[in-house]
């Protein structure tokens, strides 16, 4: 059966990949305008579509690697119940909330990806991040860690977070009198600080400086390939979205399987 599951994982990856570049380009221009410009100058959506098969097979990769060890731990309890009652009965409270953890989860962590996703793109292609995706990333995130009972692990999360990236944004303005990351990165920093650290309750203190040292070092990474190949310089500014959303999934599909 195993193969089965292999195959769902890949068709949800895909799926969720298209969701993404859909959600994407529908977001109104107006939320890909910096403060005080007219959406008018986005013009059409075309510029939007350029990167949307690029993206599809990227985010499908992503996707498809890190939802896996959920869909693995739906098959392991669904497997696990079916051996230990031998056959399903009509119905299981138990038996139910085993199945339904799984599923929620990889719902939940499906729906996060899209919009991490889209505000990556809107970040690779505009250098801004819609307001309005962080703030449903945080809404999410405090609404799952409410139904865990893990509120508060949620919101400490999401400040040390925020701490971090301030600080680091403070000491790197003093340095290299430039600004090391936007208001757009410290908001959706904040905002999956909810994410990580909802899921880890009493670890909310590790996983938010986990996550939070990841995207940076996967930027720093980047960056520093781009300036071996003469793609940059420190003068310039990289999007920092992508890689604060492939660490919150990375840390968000490790939590929840």
């Amino acid at each position: 059966m195993a193969y089965i599951f292999f195959a769902a994982a890949a068709a949800a990856s895909y799926l969720a990949a298209r969701l993404s570049v859909r959600l994407y380009l529908s977001l109104p221009p107006a939320w890909l305008c910096e403060y005080g410009e007219e959406a008018g100058i986005l013009q059409a959506k075309e510029n939007r579509c350029r990167r949307k098969h690029l993206a599809r097979a990227v985010i499908t990769a992503v996707i498809f690697l890190l939802i896996q060890p959920m869909v693995w731990e739906a098959e392991a309890a669904a497997g696990g119940c079916a051996d230990a009652i031998g056959v399903l009965p009509v119905y299981d409270a138990a038996l139910a909330n085993t199945l339904l953890s799984p599923i929620v989860n990889s719902l939940y962590f499906v729906t996060i990806a899209v919009i991490l996703s889209s505000a990556a793109l809107s970040d690779v292609d505009y250098c801004i991040i819609p307001d309005q995706l962080s703030a449903a990333v945080a809404v999410l995130g405090s609404v799952y860690a409410a139904s865990a009972g893990s509120i508060k692990g949620a919101a400490l999360g999401a400040v040390f977070a925020a701490g971090l990236i301030i600080l680091s944004a403070l000491l790197g303005r003093m340095v290299s009198g430039q600004e090391s990351f936007g208001m757009g990165d410290i908001k959706l920093m904040t905002a999956c600080g909810t994410i990580v650290s909802g899921p880890a309750r009493s670890a909310w203190l590790t996983s938010a400086a986990v996550f939070f040292s990841i995207s940076v070092i996967l930027s720093a990474v980047w960056f520093a390939v781009l300036m071996i190949f003469r793609k940059t310089d420190l003068r310039t500014s990289r999007p920092m979205a992508p890689w604060i959303a492939v660490s919150a999934l990375a840390m968000l599909s490790a939590e929840l399987s």
